[in-house]
C-alpha cells in the first residue's frame, strides 16, 4: 500500500483532520475557528485556510449540515461548488457521498437524506471551466455560436494562434490586410520595437504572449487602450505622481530605510568603540545624506529633484584602523556601506539620469506603439474568432469570457437578468483555492452571489500560479475589507482563519512559523498570530534538518583533476548527500507509529525539475534505491511514444525511412539490426521500404511479411478511420501493453508510466478528433508542430508509483503531503525571465517596453520598462515565498532542506566563523532584514539564511565535508557494512543492490572508445570535416555481409548500358596515361589505340569516350601551359598525416596528439615559367545539354571546393608552397574554372 497520500488540495486522511484520531466525520471534534466557519449563516464568508487546516473537511460538513438543517430541508441542487481541479471536484463528491451514507445509516428511513444522496452525482460541483461551459451550452443562441461546438484541446489552440499570428504579420508586412483588420503606419518598426531581427518567432511569440495574459482580464484588449491613456496623460502632465514614478519612489524608500536602520547601528558601535573614530564622520555624513533624500522622497519631491540630490553624493575613503579587520560586525557595517555606495550610485544612474524632455519623448513613442498594439491584436483577434466559429470549438479563455458577457451588463456595470435569475436558484456558493481566481473569474462569482451568500476557502500563501493568471490580490482585498467572525456579528461578509495543522509534528510547525514571520512580514504581506500554524495534533518528531553542501575546494579540485577521477559538481554532490541520506532512512529508520520507513514515504521536492532532477534520479538510482522523476516532460521522447508514433508515420507513408527502420527494430516486429543492414544494403538505390519489399520477396523473410501485411491493413483503415480509433485499433491487435510489460526485471512503476503514457497518446487523438473527422496525416502533422514548436508536455502522471522515491517539482506537489519531505535545490537562483523581456505586460505593471530608432539600429530602454522590471522582480520574489511556503508544509514527520553553496562559502566557514551567530554574517543580516532584502533576494537559500540565524534550536545544521560526499559517490554505508562483514557473497542483498553489483561489474567502458572508432587512413575523396563524427557505428556495418551481386556472364539479361560513371572512369585512365607529345602529333584516337595495346585500356573504352571532349583538352590553354612546364606532376601519389581535429567537431584536447593518415592521388601539378605552383583536377561529371555555363560552374564548385583544399594542403607538404593557382577541368564545359 502506498504511503503517500495522493489526495487534492489538502484533501488527506482522517488523522490529518481528527484532534481525536480515528473519529469519523460525524464524530469529529472541529476547533473553534473550523466550527465557526461551519455553523456561519447568511453571511459571505472567507476563510483563509493554512496548510493542513483540514479546509475541505470543514467544506463537506458545511455542505452536509445545510442538507440536514433542522430548520428546513436543503437541497444539493441549489448550492454551487466551484473547485480548481477536476481531481478535486471529484474529491469533494466523494466526500460528500460518503457523509451522506453516514448519516442516512443513523437515519435509514429520512426521505430527504435518501434523495440527496442520489442528488450528488449530479449536483452542481465542478470546476469554474466546467460549470462556465454549462452556462454557454444553455445560451449558445445568445453568443451566436452552434449548437453542436466542442472544447478545443489546448495543445491545438496553441498552434493555430500561432499560425494565425505568423500569417498576420506577413500580411502587415506586404499590405494585405482587409480594411476592417486596419492598418500600421510603420510595421516595420513596430515589428523591430516587439520582435527581435534573431529569432524570427520573437513577434509572434511575444505578442501573443501579451494576448494570453489579456485574455484573463475584464477589460481584455481594453486594457491596451487604458494603458495607452496613461501613457498619453503623463506625458501630457508630466510623468510625476505616475504609477511608474510612484513605484520608483516606493523603491527607493525601501532602499534608504534598509540603509538607514544598518548606518544608524553603525555610528552608534562606533562612538561605543573609540578604536573606530576614523570612520565617524563618514558614516554621519552618509547618514546625513540618506535622511536628507529619504526626507525628499517621502515628502513629494519631484522626479527632477531626486536626480539632482542623488547626483550629489560623494563618499569618502574610510582611513585604515588597526585590527578592525577581525572585527566581524564592523566588517558587515564598512562592507554595508560599499554596497550602499555601489548601489546608489547604479540605482542613480539606472532609473535617475532622464531629462523631462526624454521622458516625454519616450511616453508619447510608447502610447503610439499601444496604438499599433491595439489594431494588431484586435485583426487577430477578430481572426482567431473566425477559425474558431468555422472549426466549432470554444477554447478555456472563451468559456470564462462567455460567461461572464452572458452574466454582466457591461454598459451599467450591474448583474444581467441571466445573472439575477441564477442569484436565486442557488442558496449558497462555494469556491475553493480562491487564491488562483483571476479577474473574470471573481467578476463571475461577485454577479453570482448575494451580499451574503458566498462561502469562499484559500490561502494567499499557497497562491503559486500566477503563469495561468492567477492573482493573490484579489483574495487578500477580501480579507483585508472584512472584520473578523464572531458571534452575533451583524455584518453580512466576514473572515474566519483556520490556523490549526493536523499534518505536520510540532517541530515542522515552529521550524516553518520562524522562516515565514522573518520573511513574510513586509509592507506588502503580512504573517501575524492569525496566520501562525498551531500543531493541530500535538504530534513531536525530530528537528528539521538544514544540510549545506560546500563547494569543493582549489586544493580538492586540483586533487581530483589529478587523479583523473569524475567530477562532481556542485549539485551533483547535493543529489549524493542527499541520495546517501535516504539509503540511511530505508536502512533503519521507523515513523512515528514504529513501522519501518519504505521508499514511497519519501519525496524530493525541487523548484524546478528539468533543471537537476536528472541528478537526483542519477544518484538514488546508482545506489539501488528506486524512484520515479515525476518532473520529466519529454513526453514525445518516451520509448513507447517515439514507437507508435514512427509506426503511425510508416503507415501514412512508407518512404520515410527513420521512422521505418525505428518500427521494424522495435518489440512489435522484432527485426534486428543486423537484418536492418542487411535489408538497406540489398538494396541501395532505392528507399528502405522498396528494400524491405524486394528483399522480403526474393527470401521470404517472415518479419519483413508481417509487417507488409500489418502495414497494409492499417493504412486502408486509415483512409476512414479516425486517428484515435487506429491508435486504439493498433493497441489491441499488437497488444502493445503486454509486450511492452513483459521485461521481468522491469520495476512495476515504469510499466504504469508506460501504459499511462500510450493512453495520453490516445487522448491526444480523441481530443484532436473531436471536431470532426481529421484524419491520421492530420494528426501526424499536429504532433510534428507541437514536437517543432518545443511545446513542454509531461510525461502522464498516475495515482500509485508504487514503493519508489518520488521526484516531483514543488508545484506538482500542491494539495499532497509526505512522511518524509526532502526540499533541495535551494541555492539555484529564482527565474526572473519574465521581467527581463524587452517589452513587458503584466495586470499589475500595464505595458512598457524597449524603443527601437526608426532606422533600427539602436534599441533603448524607457525608464518605464526598467520600472515595470523592479515590480515584476519585486512579485516574483513574493511569489518564490509561497512556493518555498508550500514546500516546507508538505512534510508530515521528517523535513530536509539542501542547499549546494557557492564557492566563497566552503565547508567548515559556518561554524568556524560563526556566520548564524548573533554578530555573525547572517546574524546581523537577520536584524535588519527588509522589504528591500526581498526585492534583491536572487534563491531561496539567499532567503533563508538570515532567517535562519534567528532560530537557533529550531533546526539541525549539518555541514559535511565534500571529501565524505565523494566517498558516498563511491558507496553506500549499507554497501560498505556488508563488505565490511564480508558479505560479498550475494545472501542477503536486495533486488536493487545486485542489481547495482551486476551494472558496476559489467557496465565498463573503455576509456579510449572514441579513439577505437577512428580508422588509422583515410582517402581524401572521403573527407570532410565532421567525418569522423559520421564514423559511429562504421565497424558495425563492416560485420554485416554485402548483398552478393550476381556476375553478368550469369544472368539470361543482356549487360546494363554504359553509365555516366563508366564514361568518366575511361576518360580519366586515358588521362593518367597518354603521353601528350603523341595526342599533340598523332591525334587523340592514335593515342587511345596505342594505350590500348599497350593494355592501359580495355579494348570496350574506346566507345566509352568522349573523343571530341578529350580532343578540345588538347586544344585549351593549360594543355599547353602543361607541355610547356618547368616540372610536370602527373598522377601524384601522396600518404600525409593530419592531425584528427581537423575531421572532428569535438574538442582539441579529445584528440590531442592524435593524427590521421591521409592517402590520395593529385591529377596534376606544374610549376610554370614563372615559377609559380598550378594544380588542377580533371572532373568528368555530366550535365544536361541545355544547362547553362554558370550552372555548371556553381554546382561543380559545391561538389568539389573542399577536396581541391586537402589536395591544396597535401602540395604545401610535397612541395614546400601552396598552389598559386587552383583549376578544375570540367569535360562538360570544355575548359577551366579556377577555384
Amino acid at each position: 500500500m502506498n504511503n503517500i497520500s495522493f489526495c487534492i488540495n489538502d484533501c488527506i486522511s482522517n488523522m490529518e483532520f481528527s484532534v481525536n484520531g480515528g473519529e469519523s466525520v460525524g464524530e469529529r471534534k472541529w476547533t473553534v475557528s473550523q466550527q465557526d466557519a461551519i455553523a456561519s449563516r447568511d453571511k459571505s464568508v472567507a476563510v483563509s485556510a493554512a496548510a493542513g487546516s483540514g479546509k475541505t473537511a470543514v467544506l463537506t460538513r458545511r455542505i452536509i449540515e445545510r442538507i440536514c438543517a433542522p430548520d428546513g430541508f436543503g437541497s444539493l441542487s441549489r448550492l454551487l461548488v466551484v473547485t480548481f481541479t477536476k481531481a478535486a471536484a471529484a474529491e469533494l463528491i466523494s466526500r460528500i457521498s460518503d457523509a451522506l451514507t453516514e448519516e442516512l445509516a443513523k437515519n435509514p428511513g429520512n426521505r430527504h437524506l435518501r434523495a440527496q444522496s442520489l442528488l450528488v452525482s449530479s449536483a452542481p460541483i465542478s470546476t469554474i471551466h466546467s460549470f462556465c461551459l454549462e452556462l454557454i451550452r444553455a445560451n449558445f443562441q445568445k453568443l451566436g455560436l452552434p449548437a453542436d461546438f466542442s472544447t478545443a484541446e489546448e495543445t491545438e489552440v496553441d498552434i493555430m494562434k500561432k499560425r494565425i499570428a505568423e500569417d498576420l504579420i506577413s500580411d502587415f508586412f506586404d499590405g494585405t490586410t482587409t480594411s476592417d483588420e486596419g492598418g500600421i503606419a510603420d510595421f516595420g518598426h513596430f515589428a523591430d520595437t516587439f520582435g527581435d531581427i534573431r529569432n524570427g518567432d520573437r513577434l509572434a511569440d511575444t505578442l501573443l504572449s501579451f494576448y494570453e495574459t489579456l485574455s484573463s482580464t475584464v477589460g481584455f484588449l481594453d486594457e491596451i487602450e487604458t494603458s495607452r491613456k496613461i501613457y498619453e496623460r503623463a506625458a501630457r502632465n508630466g510623468f510625476d505622481g505616475s504609477f511608474w514614478e510612484n513605484s520608483l519612489r516606493r523603491y527607493l524608500v525601501d532602499f534608504l530605510e534598509h540603509y538607514e536602520c544598518i548606518y544608524e547601528e553603525a555610528v552608534a558601535y562606533i562612538r561605543e568603540n573609540d578604536s573606530y573614530k576614523k570612520y565617524l564622520d563618514n558614516f554621519l555624513y552618509d547618514i546625513s545624506y540618506i535622511k536628507e533624500i529619504l526626507n525628499l522622497a517621502c515628502s513629494g519631491g519631484s522626479y527632477q529633484d531626486l536626480s539632482a540630490a542623488m547626483a550629489d553624493y560623494a563618499p569618502k575613503k574610510l582611513s585604515p584602523v588597526t585590527g578592525a579587520s577581525g572585527d566581524r560586525k564592523m566588517n558587515f557595517y564598512k562592507n554595508a556601506r560599499t554596497e550602499f555606495s555601489g548601489s546608489l550610485r547604479k540605482f542613480a544612474k539606472d532609473f535617475y539620469g532622464y531629462s523631462d524632455e526624454i521622458l516625454c519623448e519616450t511616453l508619447k513613442e510608447s502610447a503610439s506603439l499601444l496604438a499599433d498594439l491595439s489594431v494588431f491584436l484586435r485583426a487577430f483577434e477578430n481572426r482567431f474568432a473566425k477559425e474558431k466559429r468555422r472549426r466549432r470549438i470554444v477554447t478555456f479563455a472563451d468559456m470564462e469570457r462567455f460567461a461572464l458577457s452572458l452574466l454582466w451588463d457591461k454598459e451599467n456595470d450591474a448583474p444581467s437578468e441571466l445573472a439575477l435569475s441564477l442569484r436565486g436558484s442557488f442558496d449558497e456558493i462555494y469556491i475553493d483555492e480562491y487564491q488562483d481566481t483571476n479577474e473574470i473569474q471573481d467578476k463571475i462569482f461577485c454577479l453570482l452571489s448575494r451580499e451574503n451568500n458566498r462561502f469562499c476557502v484559500g490561502d494567499i500563501k499557497q497562491s503559486i500560479y500566477s503563469f495561468r493568471g492567477a492573482q493573490p490580490s484579489i483574495f487578500r482585498a477580501e480579507l483585508e475589507r472584512r472584520p473578523k467572525y464572531e458571534q452575533g456579528s451583524v455584518s453580512p461578509a466576514v473572515k474566519i482563519f483556520l490556523s490549526e495543522n493536523f499534518r505536520s509534528t510540532t517541530e515542522i510547525l515552529d521550524f516553518c512559523n520562524g522562516i515565514f514571520e522573518k520573511l513574510m512580514n513586509t509592507k506588502t504581506s503580512h504573517y501575524g498570530e492569525e496566520e501562525r500554524l498551531r500543531c493541530g495534533s500535538e504530534r513531536h518528531g525530530v528537528l528539521p534538518e538544514v544540510c549545506l553542501i560546500p563547494a569543493m575546494s582549489q586544493d580538492a579540485q586540483d586533487a581530483q583533476d589529478a587523479d583523473d577521477t569524475e567530477d562532481i559538481s556542485a549539485s551533483d554532490a547535493e543529489a549524493e548527500y542527499v541520495a546517501d541520506r535516504i539509503a540511511e532512512l530505508l536502512s533503519g529508520a521507523v515513523h512515528l507509529d514504529g513501522t519501518p520507513v519504505k521508499p514511497s514515504d519519501i519525496v524530493i521536492l525541487l523548484r524546478n525539475a528539468s533543471k537537476c532532477a536528472s541528478s537526483f534520479e542519477k544518484a538514488l538510482k546508482k545506489k539501488g534505491i528506486p524512484c520515479r522523476n515525476s518532473g520529466q516532460t519529454a513526453f514525445f521522447e518516451s520509448p513507447e511514444v517515439l514507437l507508435i508514433l514512427s509506426f503511425l508515420n510508416v503507415i501514412d507513408n512508407p518512404a520515410r525511412d527513420i521512422y521505418l527502420a525505428a518500427a521494424l527494430k522495435s518489440p512489435l516486429f522484432g527485426v534486428t539490426l543486423a537484418e536492418l543492414l542487411y535489408i538497406r544494403r540489398y538494396q541501395r538505390e532505392n528507399s528502405l521500404f522498396d528494400a524491405l519489399c524486394h528483399f522480403t520477396k526474393e527470401t521470404g523473410f517472415a518479419k519483413g511479411e508481417k509487417f507488409l501485411c500489418e502495414r497494409e491493413f492499417y493504412a486502408k483503415a486509415a483512409v476512414e478511420m479516425p486517428c484515435d480509433e487506429l491508435i486504439w485499433q493498433i493497441y489491441t491487435n499488437t497488444g502493445i501493453f503486454s509486450i511492452l510489460s513483459a521485461d521481468e526485471e522491469r520495476p512495476l512503476y515504469e510499466i504504469e508510466q508506460i501504459r499511462a503514457n500510450l493512453m495520453m497518446l490516445y487522448q491526444y487523438a480523441r481530443g484532436f478528433e473531436r471536431g470532426g473527422f481529421k484524419g491520421l496525416s492530420g494528426f501526424i502533422s499536429f504532433i510534428n508542430e507541437v514536437i517543432a514548436d518545443k511545446k513542454e508536455i509531461g510525461l502522464s502522471q498516475f495515482a500509485s508509483p508504487g514503493e519508489v522515491v518520488t521526484i516531483m517539482t514543488i508545484h506538482q506537489s500542491k494539495g499532497l503531503e509526505f512522511p518524509i519531505c526532502f526540499v533541495c535545490g535551494l541555492s539555484r537562483e529564482f527565474n526572473f525571465k519574465d521581467a527581463q523581456q524587452k517589452a513587458l505586460y503584466h495586470t499589475h505593471t500595464g505595458f512598457s517596453m524597449k524603443l527601437i530608432s526608426r532606422d533600427g539600429l539602436v534599441r533603448s530602454d524607457t525608464l518605464m520598462r526598467r520600472v515595470a522590471s523592479l515590480e515584476m522582480r519585486r512579485l516574483a520574489v513574493e511569489e518564490e515565498l509561497r512556493v518555498l511556503y508550500v514546500a516546507l508544509t508538505r512534510a508530515r514527520e521528517r523535513l530536509i532542506l539542501t542547499a549546494s553553496l557557492k564557492k566563497k562559502k566552503n565547508s567548515g566557514e559556518f561554524q568556524e566563523k560563526g556566520l548564524f551567530s548573533f554578530e555573525g554574517e547572517y546574524g546581523l543580516a537577520s536584524r535588519f532584514f527588509s522589504d528591500y532584502d526581498e526585492r534583491k533576494a536572487n534563491s531561496f537559500l539567499a532567503l533563508l539564511l538570515p532567517a535562519l540565524s534567528e532560530m537557533q534550536g529550531r533546526f539541525s545544521l549539518v555541514l559535511p565535508k565534500r571529501d565524505e560526499i565523494k566517498t558516498w559517490t563511491e558507496i553506500s554505508p549499507r554497501y560498505q557494512e556488508k563488505m565490511c562483514n564480508g558479505s560479498d557473497n550475494g545472501e542477503d542483498i536486495s533486488y536493487y543492490e545486485a542489481k547495482k553489483q551486476v551494472a558496476e561489474r559489467l557496465d565498463f567502458v573503455y576509456p579510449y572508445r572514441r579513439m577505437s572508432k577512428i580508422p588509422s587512413k583515410l582517402a581524401v575523396s572521403k573527407l570532410y570535416p565532421d567525418v569522423l563524427d559520421d564514423m559511429d557505428g562504421a565497424e558495425m556495418e563492416s560485420s554485416v555481409p554485402a548483398a552478393v551481386t550476381m556476375p553478368h556472364f550469369l544472368m539470361r539479361e543482356p549487360a546494363e548500358a554504359v553509365t555516366a560513371a563508366e564514361r568518366g572512369t575511361a576518360m580519366h585512365t586515358f588521362m593518367q596515361f597518354c603521353d601528350f607529345e603523341n595526342v599533340r602529333t598523332f591525334g587523340v584516337e592514335t593515342e587511345i589505340d596505342r594505350l590500348i595495346e599497350k593494355q592501359f585500356l580495355f579494348a570496350s573504352d574506346k566507345a566509352k569516350m568522349d573523343i571530341a571532349r578529350l580532343e578540345a583538352f588538347f586544344m585549351n590553354r593549360i594543355a599547353g601551359e602543361m607541355m610547356a612546364a618547368k616540372r610536370l606532376y602527373r598522377e601524384k601519389r601522396f600518404l600525409i598525416k593530419y592531425p584528427i581535429s581537423l575531421f572532428s567537431s569535438e574538442s582539441e584536447e579529445t584528440f590531442e596528439g592524435e593524427e590521421l593518415l591521409v592517402q590520395g592521388v593529385i591529377d596534376c601539378a606544374y610549376f610554370n615559367q614563372a615559377d609559380e605552383l598550378i594544380l588542377v583536377d580533371y572532373k568528368t561529371d555530366s550535365f544536361s545539354s541545355s544547362a547553362s555555363r554558370t550552372y555548371v560552374e556553381n554546382v561543380l564548385k559545391e561538389r568539389h571546393t573542399r577536396q581541391l583544399g586537402y589536395y591544396r594542403m597535401a602540395c604545401e607538404k610535397l612541395f614546400g608552397i601552396l598552389p598559386s593557382h587552383t583549376y578544375l577541368y570540367a569535360f562538360a564545359l570544355n575548359d577551366v574554372i579556377e577555384i
